[in-house]
This record gives C-alpha cells, structure tokens and sequence, in this order.
C-alpha cells in the first residue's frame, strides 16, 4: 500500500530536481571523459531528465506571472540571464578554443548554458503568449521540432524542450488530481515510459523529435511526479530535496569543473569506468561545497539587485519558501540537506 502523496509541492519538486542533478553530472562525467556514456542506462534516462526540469519549471508559470510584468521580467533577469552571463564568461574562457572555432554553435548549444538560454526563451514566449492556454504553445512546438531537427539543430532543440515546459504549465491545474489517481494509473505511465524509452536505447545519443517520443517522456514525468510525493523523506532524500532546492549551483558549478579535473584524470590513463566514476566523484562532491558556500557567494547564481518595498519583502519571503520550481528566482538560497 503506497503513501498518501504530500500536500507539500515544493518537496517532492527539490527531490526531482536533486535525482535531475545527479544524473546531468553522471551524464556530463561519461561524455568528457570519453567513457560509456551512450550505455542502456543513459538511453534509458535521456528521455526523461531534462523534460523534467523543464516541466518543473513550468508548473509554477501561473505563479509566476501572477506577479505581473515587471516583477516577472524583473526576477527572469536576476535569476536566468545574470548568472548566464556570469557562467558564460567562465565557459569561454576554460573553452576558448571551442568558443573561437564556432561562436554562434559555442554560445548557443556548446555549452551546458543552453538550457537556461532555452528557459528564457520559454519564459519571454509564455508572457506574450500569457491569454493562450498553455496546451496552444506545447502542442505546435512538439510538432516543429521534428521538421527543425535536420535543419536547425537550435530551434529544434529550443522548441523540443520548451514543450516540455508549457506541458508542465498545462498539468499544473490538474496536477492534484493527479497525485491522487490510483497507482494502477501511475504504474502504467511507468510501463508506457519503460517500454518507449528501451525502444530508443538503439539510437543512443539520437532522439527523434517526434510527438510519440514527447508522450513517452510525458508518461515518465507524470510517474515520476507522482512516486515522488510518495516516498518517505528519509535522509537520504532529504539530501537529494537539499540538492533540488540549489538545483542552479550544482547546474552551473559542475561543467566548469568537469573539463579540467576530465582532463586531469584522463591523463593518468585509469580506463574509462574508472575516469568517468572519479570525474563524477571529484566534481559532484565539489559541487555540495559550493552548494554549502553558496550563502556567501550568491552573486555567482543571482544578481543581487535590491528591490524596494512591497517588492523586496515579497521577494524575500519567497527566497524563504523556495520561489518557482527549476531554474526560477527564488530557488537559490541558503539551505541544510
């Protein structure tokens, strides 16, 4: 007999997104180190995690724009495009060569910075399009990025992910009745997702943007979600909630450390299982330290432009109760596993 889901949505969201982390870093330690990152179990997983992250973001779009434009545009720069900008700088310069050979690829898709340039995007689009129900936005993307995928690999992939996002924005009038639907519901969202995502394990690196697959990824967030508001919060999914609700440190820290302790460990010629086990050792758990010093290095992940007013007490108490899901302001700040 399963666990009543919790009434509280921001857990079970840090528990997704810390397992979310967890499995960029191991994704990101397998392809830098060369090792065997196009294994079953990464094919199994690449449907699944960054639609996630997406669709958690999404969920709390509503909340979001309810602030109005100005706080919304306001807390979207402070929160994605500053530490964009900060993290990017970085990349460019541990990647130079990269970021030389190809500038346009470089600062688009060349980096793991792709992902919040594609969340702004979603998030300019969702304010334009706010008096459209979110399903009129996910639907054509899912359907343009398989066209776009041999053509534009920027637009497709912009497009592909920011369904996921307006997906989520479209779940989360419903997504109560959800966590409660029988398991029998939840266990064949699981089954669908299973059974689509080893039918893709041949392609390995190669997902097809087709709306089939964005169902087999839908199936997967929705069992996801609703397993998640089910486990117990035992320590170490406490440590895992901790991880979600500084999600941005973990994003932005570990890429910029991959690729020199990567280069550093390849040069001792351990093999591959051993290199790509280290590098994700090495840099996950240097990723907690920054994840612990965050407090006194916030400017790294947030611009720390004052506000006034209501508006700085309103923003203050929601640095405090964890602000929106994902890559959003409010969601990084002080906090004990």
């Amino acid at each position: 007999m399963s666990h009543p889901p919790t009434d509280d949505r921001r857990t079970w969201m840090d528990l997704l997104r810390g397992i979310a982390m967890v499995l960029v870093v191991m994704f990101h330690a397998g392809l830098y180190t060369g090792g065997e990152y196009g294994t079953v179990l990464d094919a199994l997983l690449r449907p699944f995690r960054m639609p996630v992250l997406m669709a958690l973001s999404g969920l709390l779009l509503e909340h979001s724009l309810a602030k109005g434009a100005r706080r919304y545009l306001r807390g979207k720069a402070r929160g994605i495009l500053w530490p964009w900008l900060v993290w990017m700088i970085v990349m460019v310069a541990i990647l130079t060569p990269q970021a030389k050979a190809d500038p346009g690829s470089f600062l688009t898709t060349g980096t793991n910075l792709w992902f919040l340039q594609a969340l702004a995007c979603c998030y300019g689009l969702a304010l334009v399009l706010r008096p459209l129900p979110p399903a009129f936005t996910a639907v054509p993307l899912v359907l343009v990025a398989g066209p776009l995928q041999d053509t534009s690999t920027v637009l497709a992939t912009y497009a592909w992910y920011g369904s996921f996002f307006f997906l989520g924005a479209t779940l989360s009038p419903v997504l109560d009745r959800w966590l409660r639907a029988p398991a029998r519901w939840a266990a064949a969202a699981a089954v669908l997702a299973l059974v689509g995502a080893l039918a893709q394990v041949p392609r390995g690196l190669y997902v097809p943007y087709r709306p089939e697959n964005a169902a087999i990824s839908l199936a997967g967030i929705l069992a996801a979600i609703w397993l998640a508001a089910r486990l117990p919060r035992v320590a170490p999914v406490r440590v895992l909630e901790w991880i979600g609700r500084n999600s941005m440190v973990t994003y932005l820290v570990h890429t910029a450390l991959m690729v020199p302790v990567s280069g550093a460990i390849l040069r001792r010629h351990l093999g591959d299982a051993t290199s790509t086990l280290l590098s994700f050792t090495v840099v996950f758990a240097a990723c907690l330290v920054m994840t612990a010093l965050q407090p006194w290095t916030p400017w790294l992940y947030r611009l720390p432009l004052p506000a006034r007013g209501r508006a700085r007490r309103a923003d203050r108490a929601e640095e405090v109760t964890g602000g929106p899901a994902g890559f959003g302001p409010g969601n990084v700040k002080p906090g004990r596993p």
